[in-house]
């Protein structure tokens, strides 16, 4: 999570959903360990994360806008505006992202893929977009910057230079990508699973989280198997779409001069959190 007292918040949010992914997946592969040793680890490494990547907006009376978060920076107050207004924008694209990424997650009534995929594009063209990096640019050629500011307006040049994408392919084959993998998880989250009774053939609808733990305790062969058959079907169901995304992913990150998606999608994130956005290495 963003550094409350982080003078470039939108990039901390930008390094937290890092930070989420890999703390999600140490759970994942800690997950098959004894509960009081996981819950030990997984503690350790949340109370590292969260001392150092707190977001203010959750923490009682600290500010709750990112541009409150830049309002101590010395220096004109123009530029010191002028970054706190890029941070409320980015906050702007970033919330309807996520707020519509975890509604189709989790199957809210009102979600759609649409605009999951809609405030995807959005959020990757802010990112892309050539005025705010030129914008940047011209700010950090002013003398009379703080080193404050001139630190953070590095930071900002820096993440925007990675997401610009000077072929206009690239930039349609993003907005495509983003609807088909906004189709993919809502097709994924109506997907009926569940599994059938071995002796009365019954189906019951089962979440893959009540297959797995059936699996596991289920004392029948039957019902075992039948879990088992419930939950593998989802592999067959997203193969096809998932196997395209993959190809345009990877066309993707050929057209922006890269080896595959994976290095595209490595180099881009290394290039901000190497040039000062906090890194905790769990």
């Amino acid at each position: 999570h963003p550094n409350p007292t982080s003078q470039y918040p939108c990039l901390d949010q930008h390094a937290a959903a890092q930070q989420s992914i890999r703390f999600h997946c140490v759970a994942k592969m800690l997950s098959r360990c004894q509960p009081s040793r996981s819950g030990a680890i997984l503690g350790s490494i949340r109370g590292r994360l969260c001392a150092i990547h707190t977001p203010a907006r959750i923490l009682p009376g600290l500010a709750r806008s990112a541009s409150t978060m830049v309002q101590q920076l010395d220096g004109p107050t123009e530029v010191t505006n002028f970054i706190s207004d890029l941070n409320v924008k980015y906050e702007k694209v970033h919330k309807a992202f996520e707020d519509n990424f975890w509604a189709t997650k989790m199957n809210l009534q009102g979600c759609s893929s649409e605009a999951l995929a809609r405030s995807k594009t959005d959020y990757d063209s802010f990112l892309a977009d050539p005025t705010n990096l030129k914008a940047v640019s011209e700010k950090l050629r002013r003398p009379d910057l703080s080193p404050e500011q001139r630190k953070v307006l590095g930071v900002l040049e820096r993440t925007f230079k990675c997401y610009i994408t000077e072929d206009p392919a690239a930039g349609s084959l993003k907005e495509k990508l983003n609807e088909a993998e906004a189709k993919l998880a809502a097709a994924r989250n109506t997907m009926q699973l569940g599994y059938s009774d071995p002796e009365s053939g019954v189906f019951t609808a089962a979440s893959s989280v009540q297959l797995r733990n059936l699996m596991r305790v289920a004392e029948a062969e039957g019902a075992r198997r039948s879990a088992y058959e419930g939950l593998r079907s989802i592999g067959p169901f997203v193969s096809e779409p998932f196997l395209g995304i993959i190809k345009h992913r990877n066309k993707l990150a050929k057209l922006l001069g890269f080896e595959d998606y994976y290095d595209y999608k490595v180099g881009t994130v290394l290039v901000v959190l190497q040039h000062g956005v906090t890194v905790v290495d769990v």
